[in-house]
């Protein structure tokens, strides 16, 4: 009969340990990757959190660790998404607001994931750009017009206040 003492115990304890550790280590691969698709999805989540509490800073850096973190991931598009739009997002606190930005971004963007499911949304948000953009040309050109007939305006005055000054000096003068 064979005995097993204290320390024969605690090797074969030992042992079993090992031998479960390693078939549980190699059954779960998928577990593992799906493991890190929620870790993804956590963190782009967290990202419009963060979005819509108006901590843009905080939004960007986790949007440029997850490109660090996870280059290869199926919602990489998302977070490049995320990105393009923090550009456009109108408010006194966001210091990525710029249209110009946003602009390159979301063609890089367009060029990189045509085929994402944000790609509709990145092309309207584009036409709006453009016209955006439009619009800026066309109001300089009317600041433009509005200087030079504020100046104008100014002249025209000025030549009134001369005639206005110029007939009072001649009533004086008819007057006398």
């Amino acid at each position: 009969m064979l005995l097993i003492n204290d320390k024969n115990r605690l090797l074969l304890i030992f042992f079993i340990i090992l031998i479960f550790n390693g078939c549980l280590s190699k059954q779960p691969i998928l577990s593992k990757n799906k493991s890190k698709v929620n870790d993804e999805k956590r963190i782009v989540l967290a990202m419009d959190s963060l979005l819509k509490a108006a901590r843009y800073q905080q939004a960007y850096r986790v949007g440029q660790a997850f490109l660090k973190r996870f280059p290869e991931s199926p919602l990489i598009d998302d977070v490049y998404y995320r990105l393009a739009y923090l550009h456009i997002i109108a408010d006194g606190k966001n210091p990525y607001f710029d249209y110009q930005q946003a602009t390159q971004a979301f063609e890089q963007f367009f060029k990189n994931f045509p085929q994402s499911n944000y790609a509709l949304a990145c092309n309207n948000w584009l036409k709006v750009l453009y016209l955006i953009a439009q619009q800026k040309k066309q109001l300089k050109k009317f600041k433009r017009k509005m200087q030079l007939l504020q100046s104008q305006l100014e002249f025209k005055n000025k030549q009134i206040l001369q005639l206005q000054n110029t007939l009072r000096d001649l009533e004086h003068a008819i007057k006398r």
